[in-house]
């Protein structure tokens, strides 16, 4: 489990508050924050990648919502049934607007601006 929970609000005129605790197989966090989730096959559909990349996005939202500077890039890694490491990369392309995108290939020109 995550050492936190995101809290949020679902519906229309009379929005319904829940809370959800983030789970992972494997987490490796920096100041209790989780930095890179891993998550292994074990739905048939790969519902738990889809829901890792969820959670990665709704992660680097919040980050990026109360970071001063620079922007959270989350790293997420799901192992396929075939024991097969697919990487993903979430980020906000812009930190100001709710789009969350994800990449699971790496440039390296991207990697060196990424560390600076």
């Amino acid at each position: 489990m995550w050492p936190f929970a995101f809290l949020g609000k679902v519906g229309g005129p009379k929005p319904e508050h829940y809370s959800y605790q983030p789970k992972s197989d494997y987490m490796f966090s920096l100041n209790k924050c989780p930095h890179i989730i891993v998550e292994v096959c074990s739905k048939s559909r790969e519902t738990d990648r889809f829901r890792m990349l969820l959670q990665g996005g709704l992660l680097v939202r919040v980050m990026n919502s109360i970071k001063k500077k620079g922007t959270f890039v989350a790293i997420a890694i799901y192992i396929t049934d075939d024991f097969v490491a697919r990487r993903h990369l979430i980020y906000q392309t812009t930190p100001k607007k709710p789009e969350v995108r994800n990449t699971d290939f790496l440039m390296p020109d991207h990697f060196i601006s990424f560390i600076l």
